[in-house]
């Protein structure tokens, strides 16, 4: 199987882009504290432990990157943005998911 170029440079990207969602999305557990509780760091990263809150944990780092993986790779990628809310969808049930079973 021969991969394009195209291929390749958007692989590179998903595969930056879980690294940056999972680290972002750890460290999104302590940037409100680290705010001194800054009220609007509260809108996009999570205050205490709901389950609302947690949901907050993989949805704003997937949207950053988002916006930052757009602007390279929107010529190569078919559905990008079809793909992104997939992802988002799938990591907010996860999270439901895994607490209410639990």
């Amino acid at each position: 199987m021969n991969v394009s170029n195209k291929e390749k440079k958007v692989l590179y990207w998903e595969i930056i882009g879980i690294l940056f969602v999972t680290i972002l999305g750890a460290l999104s557990h302590f940037i409100f504290e680290w705010s001194g509780q800054w009220k609007p760091i509260g809108g996009f990263f999570p205050v205490n432990e709901s389950v609302w809150e947690h949901l907050k944990l993989p949805f704003w780092p997937l949207m950053i990157f988002l916006l930052i993986e757009y602007n390279f790779i929107k010529e190569d990628s078919n559905n990008l943005l079809i793909g992104k809310a997939i992802a988002a969808l799938i990591s907010i049930a996860t999270i439901l998911i895994v607490y209410y079973v639990e």
